[in-house]
């Protein structure tokens, strides 16, 4: 009796020690599982397609970026990405906090390359105005900088560069987001105007700058303008920039007038001083769009980066109230600058 007892007390024992290792086995497999799917390694570097084409390779994770565009800054702010720029160039409209960084440069194409060198950036941003001073490109590419160029005033590189930074700034997610919403304020606009006849549409006559300096279809303005189902007067111009006679506008007779403001500000003041001169312009006056009071002043950032789906429904709202009475551009101004930079807009951005 005394051995059985003995017997089943080891056996006990054995079964209860293979319990435990087999227990402490299936957490170790599972704790090692859960490991292998929830921690994804980051990438070493990352390569993105700027506008011109080029393959430009960054080493993550990014912390130093000069980025010389204002439209691009804002987009890199929205991704999250603010505290990682060490200098800008002019000013950017979101957030305005990031205007406190040091200024390199008015633009691309006035930056200042000694400054740059001195701050030894992780990734350099440009626009297309580096072109005109190809010797401070070539120096600046010799250096070794990764240097990213692109436009973000041009509607089809908006979502690119959105895209592009969101795996730059390893934030994919916001830059989806973005995207969306971008994509969806579009396409609203596309479906409501792209059945409309040819003798339904509105004329526009675009003015910016100074009196009678206007754009042709080769410009952006009146590509994002086409796409809210505008008509230019001057679309066919064989310049980009044409400087219209008074006589050519009147005859062309425009429904709508669009100007841009004459300084990049949200003083109220400035936007009704340039409409109220546009109202008394003697030479417009028998045209249908000073008749009917529909003349309209904006400013510059509402058309270009992320911003611009707020200005194309604006602007498509100014060409077709009736076909966007339930759409209001400030509600929606408000609500995607509050989502990108958690931030309240202020100040006046178009007029009325």
């Amino acid at each position: 009796m005394k051995r059985l007892y003995i017997f089943l007390a080891l056996l006990s024992a054995v079964l209860i020690g293979s319990a435990s290792f087999y227990g402490a086995y299936v957490y170790l497999q599972s704790s090692t599982a859960h490991t292998s799917t929830t921690q994804t390694p980051m990438p070493a570097s990352v390569t993105v397609i700027d506008q011109t084409g080029a393959q430009v390779t960054v080493t993550l994770p990014v912390n130093r970026i000069v980025s010389l565009n204002g439209g691009i800054t804002e987009i890199i702010c929205a991704l999250g990405g603010e505290n990682k720029i060490i200098g800008i160039g002019g000013t950017a409209n979101w957030p305005q906090s990031v205007n406190s960084k040091p200024v390199l440069g008015t633009g691309s194409a006035t930056l200042n390359v000694e400054a740059i060198f001195e701050m030894a950036p992780d990734l350099l941003v440009l626009d297309t105005a580096i072109f005109s001073n190809n010797v401070t490109l070539d120096t600046l590419t010799k250096a070794g900088f990764p240097i990213y160029i692109d436009t973000p005033g041009l509607p089809d590189r908006v979502n690119s560069i959105v895209e592009n930074f969101g795996q730059i700034l390893s934030n994919q997610s916001q830059a989806t987001m973005i995207i969306n919403n971008t994509q969806y304020y579009t396409k609203l606009i596309q479906e409501r105007v792209q059945n409309l006849a040819q003798d339904e549409k509105t004329t526009y006559y675009y003015e910016w700058g100074h009196p009678w300096f206007s754009a042709s279809d080769l410009s952006i303005m009146p590509q994002i303008l086409a796409n809210c189902g505008g008509v230019n007067i001057c679309g066919n111009a064989a310049v980009t920039y044409p400087t219209l006679s008074a006589e050519y506008v009147v005859q062309a007779n425009p429904d709508v007038i669009i100007a841009m403001a004459p300084s990049i500000t949200t003083d109220i003041v400035v936007y009704q001083d340039a409409r109220t001169e546009m109202l008394n312009r003697a030479a417009l006056h028998d045209t249908g769009a000073i008749q009917n009071s529909r003349v309209h002043i904006y400013n510059y950032w509402i058309a270009t980066g992320i911003e611009y789906p707020v200005g194309e429904l604006y602007f498509a709202k100014w060409l077709y109230p009736h076909l966007f009475e339930d759409i209001d551009p400030d509600a929606i101004y408000v609500q995607l600058i509050q989502q990108y930079f958690g931030i309240t807009s202020q100040g006046v951005y178009v007029y009325p």
